[in-house]
């Protein structure tokens, strides 16, 4: 993390992923852990503190405020497969066939939709959790 100083990345092509927004020059600049801007490069470093790092990307890609989980999906999909019943997951039998029941329930929206329509914006959510 970075005290105060700031950080401002310049010249780059940013992508924010707001719906509608294009991919358009510029950068963002960084005080602490938090975004106080993106945009234009002029935009990003007015918004800076004055002895921000600055750094010129030349013209590389910038994802502000991208999280990379890091799944491995195979790992990921193995997990997703399986059943918890360590505890907190499970507490009793009773709960144990809910979640085998929504399992089921689950494998069978796979199976009659295909993988990719049936997962597509779709959480699994067994006693509350999903």
């Amino acid at each position: 993390m970075l005290l105060m100083r700031g950080l401002v990345l310049l010249n780059g092509r940013v992508f924010t992923a707001r719906p509608g927004e294009p991919r358009f020059d510029g950068g963002v600049a960084i005080v602490g852990d938090e975004i106080v801007a993106v945009g234009g490069d002029a935009a990003v470093r007015a918004m800076a503190p004055p002895d921000a790092q600055q750094i010129d990307v030349d013209g590389r890609t910038i994802l502000p405020g991208f999280i990379d989980p890091h799944n491995h999906l195979a790992f990921t999909g193995a997990e997703l497969a399986a059943v918890d019943v360590r505890y907190p997951g499970v507490d009793h039998t009773a709960e144990m066939i809910n979640v085998m029941t929504a399992l089921r329930a689950y494998e069978a929206n796979v199976a009659a939709l295909g993988a990719a329509k049936a997962m597509a914006g779709h959480a699994l959510e067994i006693g509350g959790q999903s």
